[in-house]
């Protein structure tokens, strides 16, 4: 089956497609991969582009490490980023957890 689509990897997420599973991964292991806007933007990036790639059979969404997330980075290091913006944060979590619901394979 053809690849509609290509996975661009970013910052702290790592995305690849073989053999019709998409794997999304969290990669922030030292922070158990607690998730920034960034990271949050990915994942919902990630499967809406896979809801419409005819190459994607499933989706695998895990973590590098020993956890898959400690939930939203609250260290200094990512509040004083300068991408930090608490409203943009929470409409990046509502876009990703909203991405992951609607999506139409397992």
């Amino acid at each position: 089956m053809t690849v509609s689509r290509e996975y661009p990897d970013v910052k702290d997420v790592t995305v690849s497609l073989e053999g019709g599973v998409l794997s999304v991964t969290l990669n922030r292991p030292d922070s158990l991969n607690s998730l920034t806007q960034d990271m949050l933007v990915a994942i919902a990036d990630a499967m809406e582009l896979a809801a419409t790639d005819a190459g994607v059979r499933v989706v695998r969404l895990g973590g590098a490490g020993r956890g898959f997330s400690s939930g939203a980075g609250i260290s200094e290091e990512d509040q004083n980023a300068k991408s930090h913006d608490a409203e943009g944060v929470l409409d990046a979590a509502n876009r990703a957890v909203a991405s992951i619901v609607a999506l139409p394979k397992p």
